[in-house]
């Protein structure tokens, strides 16, 4: 199964980087970037990704509040928020905006991929990391 794949990042370098490590699996397609959230809630529109990977920190739109709005208008996408910030508040906010995993930034590389393959298997995500400064009430289970 292709896994089409939305990256919204607004570092280049990160940005091109995400793009080879998911590219390397050979049936997962980036089908779209975006810099900042408006481009990431417009493109997730537009291409309905099934993953849509969004930071936290983005200009004009943060991911947070791209997120709420892309599961409003894109259902069925898988949502991962990526962060430098580990705090219990970032973390809570994220799954309240109805995301489906975090992957913490210094985790990326070993956790992306297996990040997008808990949430499309319909299982929230969290990064080893951070599983310590998740909030307790958020009422999930992470593997």
């Amino acid at each position: 199964m292709i896994r089409r794949i939305l990256i919204a990042e607004d570092h280049d370098v990160l940005r091109r980087a995400l793009r080879a490590i998911l590219e390397s699996r050979p049936s997962w397609r980036v089908v779209a970037e975006a810099v900042n959230g408006h481009e990431a809630v417009e493109r997730a529109e537009l291409l309905k990704p099934d993953v849509a990977i969004l930071d936290v920190a983005m200009p004009q739109m943060d991911g947070l509040a791209a997120a709420r709005r892309i599961r409003e208008k894109v259902r069925e996408v898988q949502l991962l928020i990526t962060s430098h910030h580990d705090s219990p508040e970032i973390i809570r906010q994220a799954f309240n905006a109805g995301v489906d995993g975090f992957v913490a930034k210094v985790d990326i590389a070993s956790e992306l991929i297996p990040a997008i393959q808990t949430v499309c298997a319909g299982r929230p995500f969290l990064s080893r990391s951070v599983r310590h400064s998740a909030p307790p009430n958020l009422g999930l289970s992470f593997e």
